[in-house]
């Protein structure tokens, strides 16, 4: 039997993990969503000035759990030097670094190949 789509939005409403929103200023934005086993937290907008102090913290207090950690760039409009640096050092971390958008995945990818000739083993 198919359920309808009312019934379907219903279902899936009750199966979405908390959200916790950690700061939203201006053009920022940092979510943290607890899944059963993994944890997603998604930075959006400007990565630059005082903005980044806010994402250091929320993704050190995640990576501080003994379980998977999804960092997510998604939209991400600016990045200044601090935060690329801020970047670099998440992707020597356990974090798995996603992007959403052209520029973001750019940048990630230009942090791995970086990662990988310095390391070896990103």
């Amino acid at each position: 039997m198919q359920l309808s789509s009312i019934a379907r939005r219903r279902k899936l409403a009750c199966q979405l993990p908390d959200r916790v929103a950690w700061r939203a200023s201006g053009m920022f934005r940092i979510t943290r969503t607890d899944f059963r086993n993994h944890v997603l937290v998604v930075i959006e907008g400007r990565l630059a000035g005082s903005d980044i102090s806010a994402a250091e913290a929320a993704c050190s207090d995640v990576l501080s759990m003994d379980i998977p950690v999804t960092v997510l760039l998604k939209g991400v409009t600016e990045i200044d030097a601090n935060g690329h640096a801020f970047l670099e050092r998440l992707a020597r971390t356990k974090a798995n670094l996603r992007a959403l958008g052209i520029y973001s995945r750019y940048i990630v990818r230009k942090l791995r190949r970086a990662c990988t000739e310095n390391t070896g083993n990103l």
